[in-house]
C-alpha cells in the first residue's frame, strides 16, 4: 500500500451510501373497504326512517303555530278594531285566508285577506276541519268555533277554538284517535 493510498480514505468512506425503502403495500384492502361500507350502511337504515318522521313533525309543529298565531291575532283584531274578523279554512287547497270578512260586506280599507300557504311547511301537510271558517266578534267570541287538525303522515296536531274565542293546541295526551270527530 502506498502512503495515498494511506492518507486519503476510501470512496466508500466518504460517501454515505442511500438506503433504499423496502416497498410495502399500503392502503386498505377490499375486505376492510367492504366492512366500513357495510357499517355506513347499517348506520343510514337506521338515520334516514328517523329523519324523515323529525321533518314530518317538525312541518306540522311549525304549521300548526302558524295557524295558532293567526287565530290569536285575528281574536286580537277584532277586539282591538271592535269588528269581526274571519277566517276560512281552505282544506282543499291546505291553506288559510285570514280576515277574509269584509268581502261579504264591501271594502275594508283596513283589512288585509292574507292567506297562509300551509305548503310553505311542507306539501305534504293536511289541513282538515269540522268548520268551514271561525268569525272571531268585536268582543273577543268565536262563532262557528270548532277543531283544525295538521296532519302529515300519521303524526299529526290540533287547534280548538272555544265559544269564547280562546284558541288552544290539544296536547297529546288530550287528543283523542279522531282529533273531535274530524
Amino acid at each position: 500500500m502506498s502512503l495515498n493510498q494511506r492518507m486519503s480514505p476510501s470512496l466508500s468512506e466518504t460517501i454515505p451510501t442511500l438506503q433504499v425503502p423496502v416497498c410495502t403495500t399500503e392502503g386498505f384492502t377490499l375486505v376492510e373497504l367492504l366492512v366500513v361500507i357495510g357499517i355506513a350502511g347499517i348506520f343510514m337504515m337506521i338515520a334516514v326512517p328517523a329523519f324523515q318522521e323529525w321533518r314530518e313533525h317538525s312541518a306540522v309543529n311549525a304549521a300548526t303555530m302558524a295557524v295558532f298565531s293567526k287565530l290569536k291575532q285575528a281574536r286580537t283584531v277584532a277586539v282591538s278594531d271592535r269588528r269581526d274578523v274571519k277566517i276560512v279554512f281552505d282544506t282543499v287547497n291546505h291553506d288559510i285566508i285570514y280576515d277574509e270578512y269584509t268581502r261579504a260586506v264591501g271594502v275594508c280599507s283596513y283589512c288585509n285577506n292574507a292567506r297562509l300557504d300551509l305548503a310553505q311547511f311542507s306539501s305534504l301537510v293536511v289541513l282538515t276541519s269540522n268548520q268551514a271558517s271561525t268569525t272571531f266578534k268585536g268582543n273577543g267570541s268565536a262563532v262557528n268555533n270548532g277543531t283544525l287538525k295538521l296532519k302529515v303522515g300519521t303524526y299529526f296536531k290540533c287547534i280548538t277554538v272555544n265559544r269564547i274565542g280562546r284558541a288552544y293546541i290539544q296536547q297529546a295526551g288530550q287528543i283523542s284517535a279522531n282529533c273531535n270527530g274530524i
